[in-house]
Parts: structure tokens; C-alpha cells; sequence
């Protein structure tokens, strides 16, 4: 391709910087490891570097190639098999590119381009402690060397600069917060884990946005304690006590489009068929509530039993409130999370 084709084929997109790495898989082309930017001067005596090359020549051995491409996903490099990896026990964050160029039967040359996160210089003498095969030092210029381990790809130009998450990183994303989030917040939990979730590569929620995963914590959390859409109830009007009908029902039946309908008494009475026969415009606000509260159980010592709509929850003085949540225990079967 000439440089006039580059220039055409990209006009009017941009270049946006991704999370993860990206998996090409090409044929070997005519550009030879020779061909590189590096050179032969990394020794023990030579100044500290930012990044560098291990290059291995004519390796023979196979590889897993699902399994690297896995790790290299979750920027696990540490994981790396042998020689692919670093040697030894190295401390210093890096970021990654690896080129396997195949050769012939189970022959391979490796190169592998290590750059240090945040700027970090590593000596020479470590540098040589962490490679399999020979460390070049790299002779591109300082413009092209700043972007040269990160992930680029290019969008239209009116597209968003965020980086993009693919579908199925998303949905394996909420599956592992049904399945790994904590149950309750009493704690901060919530933050703790979330906190710990997108800081750890290694993580399906590496970098993900924090306030999308403790509301979603959040909602998983409140599951028990929300109402369900009713769609068969067998019970109608004339089903209810002809003195409840025509001496409670009636007189709030004019109001009931502007108003919700607040409950209370003792157990087991009726007043949840009362309330799933009755059509309500909506669910109870803070703001119906509050003056019903405030005048009733203000300063009255009195522990409030009621359903686990947020509205219940406002907090007034000397009142306690508490409501049932019918927590089912979750489970995974055939990968699919199911409540029993």
C-alpha cells in the first residue's frame, strides 16, 4: 500500500486508544526481525531504560495459543508460559506486545517489545536477569516511542473517544458481579470490592466504571425487597367484605388516581390482597409519606414494620424501620445463575 492509499483509506477517521490488547492473526509477511528499530548496546554498565526487545530466534516448541490469547486479554503477562513471559521475578508493572512468527514445523522466532508503566527506567543488569533470549535496545524516535505500546484502533470521527467495551466482555462483566458481588453494603462493601475489582487486570471488571457496578450491586441487592408486576390475580372487587367495601374502599376510590393507598395494621388481616385487588398509579413516594409519618409515628417509640418500598425508609426520630427481604440462595447451574 502506498502512502497515498494509507491517506485514503483512513480519511475521515480517527485513532482511540483501547483497554485490551488486540489478537491478529496473519501470515508472515516480508518484513524480517533484522528489519527492526533496536540495536546491540543493552550490558550491564549501560543506563537505565524505559523499554526494550527480547528477541529469541528459531525456537522450537509448542504453544497453547488459546490459552496465551486468554492471558493476554486479561493482561496477565506474568502468566505467560516460558519463554514468552518475563524471567525471573520481576516487580516493575509493564505493558506488553509479543509477535510469534512461525518458521516451520514447531520453529518460531519471538519477539517480545517491554515497556515500563508510568515512566518507570529499569537498569540494564535487571533487564538482562528478565529476558529468555537477546535484549536489543530500541532506536525509534521519542515521538513514535511514546504510543508505541498501546492499543489503538481506528473509528469514524464524529464517534466517542471512550474506549470501547465488546458485547461479550459486558455480559460476562454482570455475570461475574451475580456471581462474585457482595450481598449487602452494611460495610461499604459495595466500595471495597468495586474498588478492588477495577484495579486488579486480572479482573473481568478491569477499568470498567465504578459507579455502573455499585448500582448495579445496588439493584441486585434491592431484588428482594422489590415489587413484581402482578399479570393474574384472581381476587376482584367482589371478593371483598361488603363493610370493607362500602366503608374503607369508597370513600379513598376518588382519590385513588392522585394519592397512594399506605397500609398499616397486624399480620395476616388481608392487607396485601387489599392492596394487589386495588390498581394504584404508582408506587408509595416520600412524599405521600412523610406527613402521614411525621404525624403518626413521630416521637412515638415505635418500630415500623412495613413492605420495602424506599419511601418507608425515611428516618424520623424514635422511629425504627425494618422489612422482610426474602433472600433465596443463588446458584449456578450450566452456567446459568438460578434462586432456590
Amino acid at each position: 500500500m502506498t502512502f497515498d492509499e494509507a491517506i485514503g483509506n483512513t480519511e475521515g477517521l480517527k485513532i482511540v486508544q483501547l483497554e485490551k490488547p488486540i489478537i491478529v492473526h496473519q501470515p508472515v509477511g516480508n518484513v524480517q526481525v533484522g528489519d527492526l528499530p533496536a540495536k546491540d548496546e543493552i550490558h550491564e554498565n549501560g543506563k537505565k531504560k524505559l523499554q526494550f526487545l527480547d528477541v529469541i530466534m528459531n525456537y522450537k516448541g509448542t504453544f497453547n495459543f488459546k490459552e496465551i490469547e486468554k492471558l493476554f486479554l486479561q493482561q496477565r503477562y506474568a502468566d505467560l508460559p516460558a519463554p514468552l513471559g518475563m524471567k525471573g521475578n520481576n516487580r516493575t508493572p509493564y505493558n506488553m506486545q509479543l509477535f510469534i512468527l512461525e518458521q516451520g514445523h514447531e520453529t518460531y522466532h519471538i519477539v517480545k517489545h517491554i515497556k515500563f508503566i508510568g515512566n518507570t527506567k529499569v537498569n540494564h543488569q535487571t533487564i538482562l536477569h528478565t529476558v529468555y533470549g537477546r535484549a536489543l535496545e530500541i532506536t525509534c524516535k521519542v515521538i513514535f516511542v511514546k504510543v508505541l505500546v498501546r492499543y489503538m484502533k481506528l473509528f469514524p470521527q464524529g464517534s466517542s473517544s471512550k474506549p470501547t467495551k465488546e458485547t461479550e466482555d459486558i455480559r460476562k462483566g454482570f455475570d461475574f458481579i451475580r456471581l462474585e458481588g457482595p450481598e449487602e453494603n452494611s460495610d461499604g462493601q459495595f466500595t471495597s470490592w468495586t474498588e478492588e475489582q477495577v484495579n486488579d487486570p486480572a479482573s473481568p471488571l478491569y477499568k470498567w466504571e465504578r459507579g455502573t457496578i455499585k448500582e448495579f450491586l445496588r439493584c441486585l441487592a434491592d431484588q428482594g425487597s422489590q415489587a413484581n408486576t402482578i399479570k393474574d390475580w384472581p381476587l376482584t372487587f367482589k371478593s371483598i367484605a361488603p363493610w370493607a367495601l362500602n366503608h374503607v374502599i369508597s370513600p379513598i376510590l376518588p382519590h385513588i388516581l392522585e394519592h397512594a393507598i399506605v397500609w398499616i395494621g397486624r399480620s395476616y388481616v388481608g392487607k396485601s390482597p387489599m392492596s394487589y385487588t386495588i390498581p394504584g398509579p404508582r408506587p408509595n413516594t416520600k412524599r405521600d409519606w412523610a406527613p402521614i409519618a411525621k404525624k403518626v409515628l413521630a416521637n412515638r417509640k415505635v418500630i415500623l414494620h412495613s413492605g420495602g418500598a424506599r419511601a418507608y425508609k425515611l428516618k424520623l426520630p424514635q422511629l425504627l424501620h425494618c422489612n422482610v427481604v426474602h433472600k433465596k440462595k443463588k446458584v449456578k447451574i450450566n452456567g446459568k445463575v438460578l434462586f432456590f
